[in-house]
């Protein structure tokens, strides 16, 4: 067992961990409410300003979590929600963690005002492992394909970008590495090849 790991597990054993959750919406809060549940110390961070700033306050904005469970986190020193990705998006960057960002969702919720001034288009220029996403299809009435031809057309996005968050998506999956590289090579890379917009 590698030093590191090591330290982790003792941390956890301890009570001492301090986890993070990116993204506090209707995945992101349920799951700090169960980690804070169970005596940890959890930092949420989210792009929201007033969903930082409510659930500070001991508000929620989720419906299946009710305001008490919020305001009893934070009371108990063991929720703190914030906006500022400082030391968290360094790490991201460096270790190339993958964002699956949704951009017509983000709009529904308010995290992003529109599709031309998404972070998305930011972080994919500064070099974050960034991918494309519908987030609940059915709610937001998209697909994968719809959300890059919004990007195209609001946001300027080109082939290129289009491929570059289609690699970095099937780079990022659960398949076995050889799978992977196989679809990129063979499939993917030529594919992108013949496309136009």
């Amino acid at each position: 067992m590698s030093e590191f790991r090591a330290q982790v597990l003792e941390r956890i054993a301890r009570g001492e961990a301090v986890c993070g959750v990116i993204g506090l919406g209707y995945v992101g809060l349920p799951l700090v409410m169960e980690i804070a549940g169970a005596g940890y110390r959890v930092l949420g961070f989210d792009v929201s300003r007033s969903v930082t700033d409510g659930l500070n306050a001991g508000k929620s904005h989720v419906q299946d979590v009710p305001a008490g469970r919020v305001t009893d986190g934070v009371q108990q020193g063991l929720f703190e929600a914030t906006t500022d990705m400082g030391r968290l998006a360094e790490w991201i960057l460096d270790h190339q963690v993958p964002l699956e960002l949704s951009p017509s969702s983000n709009l529904q919720t308010g995290a992003a005002q529109s599709i031309a001034t998404h972070p998305i288009t930011r972080l994919k220029e500064l070099g974050f492992a960034v991918t494309v996403n519908p987030d609940n299809r059915l709610m937001s009435a998209t697909s994968v394909s719809r959300e890059m031809r919004l990007l195209v057309d609001q946001a300027n996005w080109t082939l290129d970008d289009l491929e570059w968050v289609t690699v970095t998506a099937l780079g990022s999956s659960f398949l076995p590495y050889g799978v992977r590289e196989a679809i990129i090579d063979e499939q993917l890379v030529p594919g992108f090849a013949r496309a136009s917009l």
